[in-house]
């Protein structure tokens, strides 16, 4: 994968039973988003309902990818702690991180950026 992102889930379980995805960046160029959360209708990572005893909201939290760069949108009603820390809407994931969704449901988040590009001259 040139440029996306990874998602391994730590802790949680999810309904069709993965715990690793991959989200490669579109080559349109217009903003992506994935959805976490329990609502297999909105989410791309569906967790079981049962988490929502957890703390786990139905669309819990998106991350966004806009201008090459991805970051957190953010469900304020749903705690979001990133490397252990409370987080903020619009924080940019860089390298590898942690996210922690309610209590019990942990994720490894990957953002993978392509080689830069060359400058317009």
């Amino acid at each position: 994968m040139k440029t996306g992102l990874r998602i391994r889930v730590l802790e949680g379980q999810t309904v069709d039973g993965r715990t690793e995805y991959e989200f490669p960046a579109s080559q349109s160029g217009t903003d992506e988003q994935i959805v976490i959360g329990r609502d297999p209708e909105q989410c791309q990572i569906v967790f079981v309902d049962e988490l929502r005893h957890k703390g786990l909201g139905n669309e819990h939290l998106a991350l966004r990818r806009s201008l090459g760069r991805y970051q957190l949108d953010l469900n304020t009603r749903n705690p979001v702690l990133l490397d252990g820390r409370k987080t903020f809407e619009e924080k940019e994931l860089t390298g590898t991180s942690v996210l922690q969704l309610g209590q019990g449901v942990r994720r490894e988040a990957h953002a993978v950026h392509g080689a830069a590009r060359q400058r317009d001259q």
